[in-house]
Protein backbone atom coordinates (compact mmCIF):
# COMPACT_ATOMS: atom_id res chain seq x y z
CA UNK A 1 0.00 0.00 0.00
CA UNK A 2 2.92 2.42 0.68
CA UNK A 3 4.50 2.26 -2.73
CA UNK A 4 0.89 3.09 -4.45
CA UNK A 5 0.21 5.42 -1.78
CA UNK A 6 3.19 7.11 -2.44
CA UNK A 7 2.48 7.68 -6.50
CA UNK A 8 -0.87 9.04 -5.40
CA UNK A 9 0.53 11.71 -3.07
CA UNK A 10 3.34 12.34 -6.12
CA UNK A 11 0.41 12.79 -8.25
CA UNK A 12 -1.30 14.83 -6.75
CA UNK A 13 1.66 17.04 -5.93
CA UNK A 14 2.35 17.52 -9.04
CA UNK A 15 -0.93 18.52 -10.22
CA UNK A 16 -2.55 19.88 -8.27
CA UNK A 17 -6.57 18.75 -7.03
CA UNK A 18 -7.64 16.13 -9.58
CA UNK A 19 -10.85 14.02 -9.89
CA UNK A 20 -10.40 10.22 -9.15
CA UNK A 21 -11.24 10.04 -12.62
CA UNK A 22 -8.26 12.38 -13.97
CA UNK A 23 -6.09 10.27 -11.28
CA UNK A 24 -6.95 6.87 -12.84
CA UNK A 25 -5.87 7.61 -15.97
CA UNK A 26 -2.77 9.80 -14.90
CA UNK A 27 -1.64 6.82 -12.70
CA UNK A 28 -2.94 3.81 -14.84
CA UNK A 29 -2.23 4.98 -18.40
CA UNK A 30 -3.03 1.77 -20.37
CA UNK A 31 -6.08 0.22 -18.34
CA UNK A 32 -8.75 -0.39 -20.39
CA UNK A 33 -12.34 -1.45 -20.04
CA UNK A 34 -12.94 -3.13 -17.02
CA UNK A 35 -9.42 -2.39 -15.88
CA UNK A 36 -10.19 1.22 -15.65
CA UNK A 37 -13.17 0.37 -12.95
CA UNK A 38 -10.34 -1.90 -10.91
CA UNK A 39 -8.09 0.74 -11.26
CA UNK A 40 -10.52 3.09 -9.87
CA UNK A 41 -11.84 0.95 -7.28
CA UNK A 42 -8.33 1.11 -6.04
CA UNK A 43 -7.21 4.21 -6.04
CA UNK A 44 -10.51 5.12 -4.42
CA UNK A 45 -9.62 2.66 -1.61
CA UNK A 46 -6.74 4.37 -1.58
CA UNK A 47 -7.76 7.87 -1.19
CA UNK A 48 -9.88 7.27 1.77
CA UNK A 49 -6.85 5.34 3.40
CA UNK A 50 -4.99 8.17 2.83
CA UNK A 51 -7.83 11.06 3.53
CA UNK A 52 -8.11 9.31 6.81
CA UNK A 53 -4.45 9.42 7.62
CA UNK A 54 -4.90 12.85 7.19
CA UNK A 55 -2.32 12.70 4.00
CA UNK A 56 -5.28 13.76 1.42
CA UNK A 57 -8.18 16.33 1.34
CA UNK A 58 -11.51 15.84 -0.28
CA UNK A 59 -13.70 18.27 -1.30
CA UNK A 60 -16.58 18.98 -3.23
CA UNK A 61 -16.05 21.71 -6.15
CA UNK A 62 -20.17 21.72 -6.91
CA UNK A 63 -19.87 19.08 -9.61
CA UNK A 64 -16.97 16.80 -8.68
CA UNK A 65 -14.80 15.56 -5.75
CA UNK A 66 -11.47 16.58 -5.84
CA UNK A 67 -8.44 15.39 -4.08
CA UNK A 68 -5.42 17.17 -2.74
CA UNK A 69 -2.89 16.04 -0.99
CA UNK A 70 -1.71 17.80 2.25
CA UNK A 71 1.66 19.27 3.12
Amino acid sequence: YGRRQGKIAAALREAGPATARELTTTLFPSAAGMQVFLAACELLGNLEVMEGLGHVRRHFDGTHYLFEAVA
